[in-house]
């Protein structure tokens, strides 16, 4: 078990720790002045979720990520049964139905199911290959219609955003002729179509957005339509960017600083890069975006190396699931994307999201660690 750790990737180890001890940095600083007690200890649950997390790498860096390409039904199955538990019996917050209550810890499925979904996608597209016919572009969307449901039920547009961005990345990575990419434009456009329509309301499609929702997109077309009110967070969030200049607010400082006086809403969550920026400033918020891109850089290393096709795909989906993400949550901050609810990987405050996150890496990790000594003869 031990011998496969002396060919880890040391980028993938490095870069994805520190950005969770950002995290932690960053939340410290936020609940420094915090009298509110659940807030307060936010600091302390990112430090555990993070330690349970690389535990969770470890073993999933020492397991052969081939075992996982004949269960792929068995993970597919405890997913929806999980997403399914959360519909019946979930906990609410704020709206939502999102969580399972453990009562030590809040289980959130739709994060499993990133991972879940890119597995299962690696297995189906390493089945196929190059063999790419009508069943490749029939079961692609008939493995993604169900989880995709049950997300939006919580509802949580921003998971579900992410399910289906993995689904078109993986499928434009492998080889398709060029009706198949037709096919795959015409069916993102009658989707965009179809949320058009949502948006305005037209006829049957009016339930499938909720108004919050059409909110944050009336916001994103035009930043200064309500700025008191739908408008609020994103004006907060790029005030709190231009408020941290160059060097910074300060960390564990309340004066001043939008995010530690509650004028951030959501700070901890998808507001974290805007309350980052302010804290350390554009060299901060800059160091963070390179701890980034060397991430991406090692995924698509793990991409380059990989022997076969299932582990290609794996490190594919992950990859787009990661950048992806970035890109949507620091540009909803800077005003450039619409707010989505799309946490900012490892620095986000979030149990089961930075567990799932590290366990990908371990995946990657067995990936990376086995490519030189695969058999395919």
């Amino acid at each position: 078990m031990f011998r496969r750790f002396k060919t880890i990737d040391l980028g993938l180890l490095i870069f994805p720790i520190a950005l969770w001890v950002v995290s932690c940095v960053v939340l410290w600083s936020l609940t420094y002045y915090s009298t509110d007690k659940t807030t307060s200890l936010l600091t302390i649950k990112q430090v555990i979720f993070g330690l349970i997390g690389l535990v969770a790498m470890l073993l999933a860096a020492s397991l052969d990520y081939r075992a996982t390409r004949q269960s792929w039904w068995i993970v597919a199955i405890v997913t929806i049964g999980l997403l399914v538990v959360v519909d019946t019996f979930g906990k609410t917050s704020l709206g939502a139905t999102r969580w399972i209550d453990l009562k030590i810890f809040q289980l959130q499925p739709s994060e499993i199911a990133k991972i879940a979904l890119v597995l299962v996608y690696a297995a189906f597209f390493a089945h196929f290959r190059e063999k790419v016919n009508y069943k490749v572009l029939l079961g692609v969307p008939l493995i993604l219609v169900l989880p995709i449901y049950l997300v939006v039920k919580q509802p949580d547009l921003g998971t579900a955003l992410i399910l289906f961005v993995i689904a078109i990345g993986m499928m434009l990575s492998i080889k398709l002729r060029v009706e198949h990419y037709i096919g795959v434009l015409v069916a993102v456009a009658l989707l965009f179509g179809v949320a058009t329509l949502s948006f305005y309301k037209v006829g049957p499609f009016t339930k499938m957005l909720k108004d919050y929702q059409r909110n944050r997109i009336e916001v994103f077309l035009n930043p200064e339509s309500d700025p008191l009110n739908k408008g609020y967070n994103v004006k907060q969030a790029m005030i709190a960017i231009g408020n941290g200049g160059l060097y910074g607010r300060g960390l564990g400082k309340e004066a001043g600083q939008l995010s530690q006086l509650n004028f951030l809403p959501k700070a901890y969550t998808d507001f974290i890069f805007a309350a980052l920026s302010e804290a350390t400033g554009l060299i901060g918020a800059g160091f963070v975006l390179l701890l980034f891109a060397g991430l991406i850089w090692r995924i698509i290393g793990c991409i380059a190396v990989a022997k076969d096709s299932y582990g290609r795909m794996i490190a594919i989906g992950f990859g787009v699931m990661i950048l992806f993400s970035i890109l949507v949550n620091v540009g909803m901050n800077m005003g450039i994307m619409p707010v989505t609810g799309i946490p900012l990987p490892f620095i986000s405050a979030g149990g089961t999201a930075l567990i799932m996150n590290f366990v990908g890496i371990g995946i990657l990790q067995s990936i990376f660690s086995r490519h030189k000594s695969i058999d395919f003869k």
